[in-house]
């Protein structure tokens, strides 16, 4: 076998690629008014990957998704504070996280904090220039908190 296969499987992300199964997972059992829109549901889906790596990245023992949807929807709170969290934790992680975990990671977060033009709802006709632009952590914020607060309703009979 060539060593640069080796390097090669180094790489691949998998905490994060759990964390986006997590993330998955928590869309698939959510039942929150469908269809949403792609944006909103790739936003979502990116805040709950993000939040699922940076509390339990892969390789430490830490309890199931369902068992931590509590913990998950304190962070999802407050959409700046989340941000804030998130930064800081990509910043100045808190576990050990692969360099291929990190550079996704950080990907991600700098596609979700990017100003974006048009929501799917948004009629391009009412658009003045002062408009404020659509950002996707804010849109996937508030997604992941609906979800969240379903999926509590609905598994363990209470919201927070």
């Amino acid at each position: 076998m060539p060593d640069d296969w080796l390097d090669e499987a180094a790489e691949v992300p998998l905490g994060w690629l759990a964390a986006e199964g997590t993330a998955w997972w928590l869309l698939e059992c959510g039942d929150v008014c469908w269809p949403w829109s792609p944006f909103e549901c790739r936003a979502t889906h990116e805040v709950l990957a993000l939040t699922a790596l940076l509390t339990v990245p892969m390789g430490h023992a830490g309890p199931s998704p369902g068992r931590r949807l509590p913990d998950l929807r304190k962070l999802v709170e407050d959409d700046r504070a989340w941000a804030r969290w998130c930064a800081e934790s990509l910043v100045s992680p808190q576990a050990q996280f692969s360099p291929a975990d990190l550079a996704v990671a950080v990907m991600t977060w700098q596609r979700l904090v990017q100003p974006h033009g048009l929501g799917q709802e948004a009629d391009p006709w009412d658009l003045t220039a002062s408009s404020p632009p659509l950002i996707s952590f804010q849109v996937g914020v508030r997604g992941a908190r609906r979800l969240l607060d379903d999926l509590l309703q609905r598994w363990y009979g209470y919201l927070p």
